[in-house]
Protein backbone atom coordinates (compact mmCIF):
# COMPACT_ATOMS: atom_id res chain seq x y z
CA UNK A 1 0.00 0.00 0.00
CA UNK A 2 2.94 1.83 0.96
CA UNK A 3 4.44 1.65 -2.34
CA UNK A 4 0.96 2.35 -4.38
CA UNK A 5 0.41 6.34 -2.51
CA UNK A 6 5.05 6.72 -2.83
CA UNK A 7 3.74 5.98 -7.14
CA UNK A 8 0.81 7.69 -6.59
CA UNK A 9 2.84 11.06 -5.21
CA UNK A 10 5.56 10.43 -7.85
CA UNK A 11 3.74 10.59 -10.52
CA UNK A 12 1.63 13.82 -9.57
CA UNK A 13 4.57 15.90 -8.76
CA UNK A 14 6.20 14.66 -12.30
CA UNK A 15 3.18 15.72 -13.70
CA UNK A 16 3.34 18.77 -11.78
CA UNK A 17 6.61 19.38 -12.57
CA UNK A 18 6.34 18.98 -16.58
CA UNK A 19 3.46 21.00 -16.52
CA UNK A 20 4.97 24.10 -14.66
CA UNK A 21 8.68 23.28 -16.00
CA UNK A 22 9.86 24.92 -12.74
CA UNK A 23 8.80 28.38 -13.90
CA UNK A 24 10.81 28.51 -16.38
CA UNK A 25 8.44 28.66 -19.24
CA UNK A 26 6.64 30.94 -17.52
CA UNK A 27 9.81 33.55 -16.86
CA UNK A 28 11.14 33.58 -20.69
CA UNK A 29 7.30 34.69 -21.58
CA UNK A 30 7.47 37.35 -18.91
CA UNK A 31 10.79 38.24 -20.44
CA UNK A 32 9.58 38.39 -24.17
CA UNK A 33 6.49 40.58 -23.29
CA UNK A 34 8.69 43.17 -21.01
CA UNK A 35 10.60 43.40 -24.07
CA UNK A 36 7.93 43.21 -26.64
CA UNK A 37 6.46 46.55 -24.52
CA UNK A 38 9.70 48.40 -24.55
CA UNK A 39 10.10 48.28 -28.23
CA UNK A 40 6.55 49.27 -29.07
CA UNK A 41 7.03 52.37 -26.64
CA UNK A 42 10.52 53.20 -28.24
CA UNK A 43 8.55 53.04 -31.86
CA UNK A 44 5.16 54.61 -30.32
CA UNK A 45 5.99 58.30 -30.10
CA UNK A 46 8.04 57.76 -33.76
CA UNK A 47 5.13 55.70 -34.96
CA UNK A 48 7.68 54.74 -38.15
CA UNK A 49 6.96 57.19 -40.56
CA UNK A 50 6.33 56.32 -44.52
CA UNK A 51 9.10 57.01 -47.37
CA UNK A 52 7.23 59.86 -48.75
CA UNK A 53 6.57 61.01 -44.79
CA UNK A 54 9.51 61.31 -43.96
CA UNK A 55 10.46 63.11 -47.56
CA UNK A 56 7.53 65.55 -46.44
CA UNK A 57 8.72 66.47 -43.24
CA UNK A 58 12.28 67.21 -44.86
CA UNK A 59 11.02 69.46 -47.00
CA UNK A 60 8.48 71.21 -44.44
CA UNK A 61 12.73 71.92 -42.73
CA UNK A 62 14.09 73.50 -45.73
CA UNK A 63 11.02 75.44 -45.53
CA UNK A 64 11.39 76.63 -42.23
CA UNK A 65 15.54 77.20 -43.07
CA UNK A 66 14.16 79.57 -46.40
CA UNK A 67 11.83 81.37 -43.99
CA UNK A 68 14.91 81.31 -41.11
CA UNK A 69 17.36 82.91 -44.67
CA UNK A 70 14.36 85.46 -45.72
CA UNK A 71 15.02 87.64 -41.96
CA UNK A 72 18.40 88.18 -43.89
CA UNK A 73 17.49 88.15 -47.52
CA UNK A 74 14.31 89.52 -47.60
CA UNK A 75 13.16 88.10 -51.12
CA UNK A 76 14.89 84.68 -51.29
CA UNK A 77 11.77 83.30 -52.21
CA UNK A 78 11.39 86.37 -55.51
CA UNK A 79 14.21 86.03 -57.82
CA UNK A 80 14.39 86.34 -61.49
CA UNK A 81 17.55 87.12 -63.44
CA UNK A 82 17.43 87.92 -66.83
CA UNK A 83 18.26 85.81 -69.83
CA UNK A 84 21.94 86.02 -70.79
CA UNK A 85 23.25 87.63 -68.35
CA UNK A 86 26.97 88.17 -68.63
CA UNK A 87 29.54 87.48 -65.71
CA UNK A 88 26.69 86.67 -62.80
CA UNK A 89 27.44 85.32 -59.82
CA UNK A 90 23.77 84.84 -57.21
CA UNK A 91 25.87 83.99 -54.29
CA UNK A 92 27.76 87.19 -54.64
CA UNK A 93 24.63 89.38 -55.69
CA UNK A 94 22.76 87.63 -52.46
CA UNK A 95 25.62 88.49 -50.07
CA UNK A 96 24.89 91.96 -51.95
CA UNK A 97 21.41 92.45 -50.43
CA UNK A 98 22.04 91.97 -46.89
CA UNK A 99 21.64 94.94 -44.43
CA UNK A 100 25.01 96.07 -42.88
CA UNK A 101 23.84 95.07 -39.65
CA UNK A 102 23.22 91.61 -40.84
CA UNK A 103 26.19 91.55 -42.57
CA UNK A 104 28.05 90.72 -38.99
CA UNK A 105 25.84 87.57 -38.43
CA UNK A 106 26.08 86.16 -41.64
CA UNK A 107 28.98 84.45 -42.65
CA UNK A 108 28.77 83.02 -46.43
CA UNK A 109 25.86 82.91 -48.75
CA UNK A 110 26.54 80.20 -51.38
CA UNK A 111 24.23 79.02 -54.08
CA UNK A 112 23.96 75.73 -56.36
CA UNK A 113 22.60 76.97 -59.53
CA UNK A 114 24.21 73.95 -61.20
CA UNK A 115 20.17 73.20 -62.95
CA UNK A 116 19.82 76.63 -63.74
CA UNK A 117 19.77 77.24 -67.43
CA UNK A 118 20.67 81.14 -67.90
CA UNK A 119 20.20 80.97 -71.50
CA UNK A 120 16.73 79.64 -71.53
CA UNK A 121 13.19 81.42 -69.85
CA UNK A 122 11.80 79.46 -67.25
CA UNK A 123 12.00 78.26 -63.43
CA UNK A 124 14.91 76.45 -61.46
CA UNK A 125 15.63 75.05 -58.86
CA UNK A 126 18.89 76.78 -56.63
CA UNK A 127 19.99 75.27 -53.62
CA UNK A 128 21.04 77.99 -51.26
CA UNK A 129 23.51 77.50 -48.27
CA UNK A 130 23.61 80.50 -45.44
CA UNK A 131 26.49 80.00 -42.45
CA UNK A 132 25.69 82.15 -39.88
CA UNK A 133 27.17 82.92 -36.43
CA UNK A 134 25.12 83.20 -33.63
CA UNK A 135 25.33 83.19 -30.09
CA UNK A 136 29.31 82.65 -30.54
CA UNK A 137 28.54 79.28 -33.06
CA UNK A 138 28.01 78.57 -36.59
CA UNK A 139 24.67 77.79 -37.89
CA UNK A 140 24.40 76.45 -41.30
CA UNK A 141 20.91 76.39 -43.34
CA UNK A 142 20.28 75.23 -46.74
CA UNK A 143 16.98 75.79 -48.78
CA UNK A 144 16.05 75.53 -52.42
CA UNK A 145 14.65 78.44 -54.01
CA UNK A 146 12.77 78.70 -57.75
CA UNK A 147 14.83 81.17 -59.59
CA UNK A 148 13.23 82.59 -62.71
CA UNK A 149 15.01 83.35 -65.67
CA UNK A 150 13.00 85.88 -68.04
CA UNK A 151 13.11 87.89 -71.10
CA UNK A 152 14.94 91.64 -70.66
CA UNK A 153 11.70 92.79 -71.87
CA UNK A 154 9.95 91.39 -68.84
CA UNK A 155 12.11 92.74 -65.85
CA UNK A 156 10.45 96.16 -65.07
CA UNK A 157 6.81 93.93 -64.77
CA UNK A 158 8.56 91.36 -62.72
CA UNK A 159 9.98 93.42 -60.70
CA UNK A 160 6.48 95.58 -60.10
CA UNK A 161 4.64 91.89 -59.15
CA UNK A 162 7.65 92.02 -56.19
CA UNK A 163 10.28 90.17 -57.74
CA UNK A 164 14.27 90.93 -56.98
CA UNK A 165 15.38 90.84 -61.05
CA UNK A 166 18.71 90.70 -61.56
CA UNK A 167 21.04 90.82 -65.08
CA UNK A 168 19.36 94.65 -66.25
CA UNK A 169 20.99 97.41 -66.11
CA UNK A 170 20.84 97.47 -62.60
CA UNK A 171 18.93 95.67 -59.76
CA UNK A 172 15.05 95.82 -59.69
CA UNK A 173 13.62 95.61 -56.84
CA UNK A 174 9.87 96.92 -56.05
CA UNK A 175 9.55 98.87 -53.01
Amino acid sequence: MKKIILAIILIVSMSAASLTGCGQKKMDEMKQTEEKKKTDEMKEPEKMKKPEEIKDDLEQTKDEAIADMKHYVRKLDQLAVVRDVKDFDLSKSLTDMLEDSEKGEVKKITVDDSKVDYTKPGVYPAEVTMELEKDNRQVIKKGKVDLRVIEKEDAKKQAESGYVVFGSEEMLEAR
